[in-house]
């Protein structure tokens, strides 16, 4: 509750958390490992759209397509609510309910450390063969043959 300097109630807010998230760190394993940890700990993995709203079949510098739009696979929905973190006009914005990396932005400073700047980390998703990249605003590479990766978690 936010008040006036004659203590009156001028603002009403609150939030909910939606979803915890675990992260194994540089613990790689398969994706089997990864989702037997998640489950030992009472979590699952995420689905792409619960880590990101980027959109399938958005072509890259390079014209190629890392992200293709399979088994109706995609990024979240962006909602209207969206804000600029610190008010600065030119970051990129950030969307309320969309996924962990879009609300948020990277993950790479705290998971790696402020000095560590060749830190690169994906996660498997529960979506086969689709990975989560952590150190961008959560850009989807699609390989179904990775084998071996890191693991986030969700809850519920």
């Amino acid at each position: 509750m936010g008040r006036n300097r004659h203590n009156e109630e001028v603002v009403r807010y609150g939030f909910v958390l939606k979803h915890w998230f675990a992260y194994r760190g540089d613990k790689k394993g398969s994706q089997s490992e990864q989702t037997a940890w998640c489950s030992a700990i009472g979590y699952r993995m995420p689905r792409v759209k619960e880590l990101t709203n980027v959109k399938c079949g958005r072509k890259d510098d390079r014209g190629r397509i890392d992200f293709p739009c399979l088994n109706d696979i995609d990024g979240a929905f962006r909602p209207p609510l969206n804000y600029r973190r610190d008010n600065f006009p030119d970051t990129a914005l950030y969307y309320v309910g969309s996924g962990l990396l879009s609300e948020w932005g990277s993950l790479i400073t705290p998971l790696c450390g402020y000095r560590n700047f060749s830190c690169h980390a994906t996660v498997f998703s529960s979506d086969k063969g689709f990975l989560v990249a952590l150190e961008s605003r959560g850009n989807v590479h699609y390989d179904p043959n990775s084998f071996i990766n890191r693991g986030i978690c969700v809850h519920p």
